[in-house]
């Protein structure tokens, strides 16, 4: 692959029925794709085998090892790759992340839950392309949604948070599948609609409706926003009244987090305004008014790709999917336990340093920056060969060679010499901002090198 063709990574979705994989590009674009069955019932180990043949036929046809990412409904702990609960999986505590790049040959892979994955893919090149600030729902047989605050997925404590579709908006409504009553999901779902209306069809059997034409057991959401679009009055008020249940959740959102935009996605997003004008207005109704300034409700435009799609940006994004270790700065230290977890995380399962695979994944960190001067460039690299015998040699890490080395990367991209970067884009920056910024890009190499070579280095930023 030459330094002009687009990047690829391999974004994968894990299903209670298929795997579905595909090689994506940095522009969201699926190049290839790939599925083969689960077969839940046969095991973690099988269905883990099954994936790695996905990955290692993507591998083949492109000629190079790609990164991986994967997502996977249920309670997913990013951070340390594993899958805590996957009840359509019947899994519970499988550690996903770290047996997939095992059996990998230690390949790093990222790991997340299949909305989180959604809802990067729709943010990263999907409906809300380019915003920080968005809410994704996905409006299925559950209800699943993902946080992007701030330009990073948003996970909470021990990665398990942002469940949206168990906010509880009727206490006295009916029992969510996960116990509580008055969940979203029980009441928004494409399951919840088409129960709801099944059971009114045989309690109200006055109540006029097309979906009586069939076996009332047998209807569907599907069915009901079928015969909502034919002018079906009992289905259009079902419909309404999902979209008021979705409108108080949606308030509830634009007061926590005062997002740009949410995106809808999911089968029942099919039904359009059916339900979104209905949840717009409950909305608009509860919300506070300055947290509603600018936010849109649009339709989420991936469908059934943005779980792969997302998946791949867990790899060609890490600040956008919330997996750069050092994406903020840090007022303290890292521990040795940090700094191993941030190596580990960006080199593999395997700690073992002397495996060449170590020197591969270093270099993998500094693809965003091959848009900097080839000198620029070529410093970075260095710094981390060199890096690479140091921690071979050394008992323990050190955080300054980390931290420094982290530093390095984050005035490349976030203050402006890579091309993406906020102040080249919006063309901010002078030629002398830009010599400025390179001098402190050479300190700050001179910096880790001497720290390497045993000297104390200059003082700066990261001192």
């Amino acid at each position: 692959m030459t330094d002009a063709t687009p990047e690829l990574a391999i974004g994968i979705d894990i299903g209670g029925t298929k795997i579905a994989a595909g090689l994506v590009d940095t522009e969201g674009r699926i190049r290839v794709r790939r599925e083969t069955p689960t077969e839940p019932g046969e095991g973690p180990a099988a269905v883990i085998a099954r994936t790695a043949e996905l990955v290692r036929a993507f591998d083949g046809e492109v000629g190079e090892s790609l990164g991986v990412g994967v997502g996977v409904a249920g309670l997913v702990r990013a951070r340390d790759g594993v899958v805590a609960q996957a009840p359509n999986l019947r899994w519970e505590d499988v550690a996903l992340g770290p047996e997939l790049s095992a059996a990998l040959g230690g390949r790093a892979v990222r790991l997340d839950n299949d909305a989180n994955a959604a809802a990067v893919g729709e943010v990263w090149a999907g409906a809300a392309r380019g915003r920080a600030h968005v809410i994704v729902i996905t409006l299925g047989t559950g209800v699943g949604g993902g946080l992007i605050l701030d330009g990073s997925v948003y996970r909470g404590a021990r990665s398990v948070g942002a469940e949206l579709g168990h906010i509880t908006v009727d206490p006295d409504g009916p029992v969510c599948g996960c116990g509580n009553p008055g969940c979203l999901e029980a009441l928004a779902s494409g399951t919840a609609v088409g129960r709801i209306a099944r059971e009114r069809l045989v309690t109200a059997p006055d109540v006029a409706s097309s979906l009586r034409s069939g076996a009332i057991e047998a209807v569907t959401a599907r069915d009901v926003v079928a015969a909502a679009e034919a002018g079906d009055a009992f289905s259009k008020a079902l419909l309404g009244e999902t979209g008021v249940w979705l409108g108080v959740a949606l308030a509830s959102f634009v007061n926590l987090f005062n997002p740009e935009a949410i995106v809808i996605g999911g089968g029942m997003a099919a039904a359009g305004d059916l339900i979104l004008a209905p949840a717009r207005r409950e909305m608009e109704r509860r919300a506070f008014t300055a947290a509603l300034e600018g936010v849109e409700i649009v339709l989420a435009t991936l469908g059934n790709d943005a779980g792969i799609v997302g998946a791949a940006a867990l790899v060609l994004d890490p600040k956008l999917a919330g997996l750069a270790f050092a994406r903020e700065a840090r007022d303290t230290p890292l521990t040795p336990a940090e700094a191993i977890e941030a190596l580990t995380f960006h080199c593999g399962s395997n700690p073992n340093v002397e495996d060449p695979r170590w020197e591969q994944g270093f270099l993998s960190m500094l693809r965003p920056y091959k848009g900097l001067r080839p000198e620029v460039y070529d410093h970075l690299v260095q710094c981390v060969r060199t890096l690479l015998p140091h921690l071979k040699s050394a008992p323990k890490l050190d955080r300054r060679v980390i931290s420094s080395l982290w530093g390095i990367c984050h005035l490349a991209r976030y203050w402006g010499l890579h091309p993406d970067g906020m102040l080249r884009r919006n063309g901010l920056i002078t030629e002398e901002d830009q010599a400025t910024l390179e001098r402190w890009i050479e300190e700050l190499s001179y910096d880790l090198m001497s720290i390497l070579d045993g000297g104390e280095g200059a003082e700066g930023p990261l001192a």
